[in-house]
């Protein structure tokens, strides 16, 4: 009596599939086709060849097409992103006038209703890593400012 008791576990499995592969009346179709969009095929009714060899043969063809669609998408998407990289169109040249976003004052002070953007500066030294050197019409800044907080001054 005990035994019978502990193997209930064991057929929770072939109920489940049971359920999944019978066609109900009010739907028209199986739980499983709902689920996947495609007929459950059970190994137990194909013949032992196909359920070797075949299958493995196919998911071989499928997998290489899969593979194939993957490397044309990561190419895409690899290719949008250089063609619409913000900081493609922020580099800037000596002379040229920008405007200079104080963001360490923004962080400590709520100014809502003052300007974000300070300027128009002019690119004096062209540094490393995008940093710029910029001057007002008096002096040259000390510090070199990053160009994430520069933009065009389009006046």
């Amino acid at each position: 009596m005990t035994e019978k008791i502990t193997m209930w576990d064991e057929f929770i499995d072939p109920a489940l599939i049971a359920y999944y592969i019978i066609k109900y009346i009010t739907t028209g179709v199986t739980p499983f086709l709902l689920v996947y969009d495609r007929k459950a095929v059970l190994l137990i009714n194909e013949p032992y060849n196909f359920r070797i060899r075949d299958r493995m043969m196919q998911i071989v063809e499928e997998v290489s097409h899969i593979r194939e669609e993957a490397r044309r998408m990561i190419q895409h998407s690899q290719q949008h992103m250089i063609e619409n990289d913000p900081k493609k169109e922020k580099l800037f040249q000596i002379g040229e006038e920008v405007l200079y976003h104080d963001a360490v004052k923004e962080k400590y002070y709520n100014g809502k209703l003052e300007e974000k953007w300070k300027g128009p500066y002019i690119i004096n030294i062209i540094l490393l890593n995008r940093l710029y050197k910029i001057a007002d019409q008096y002096r040259v800044l000390c510090i070199p400012v990053n160009g994430d907080y520069l933009k065009r001054y389009d006046w």
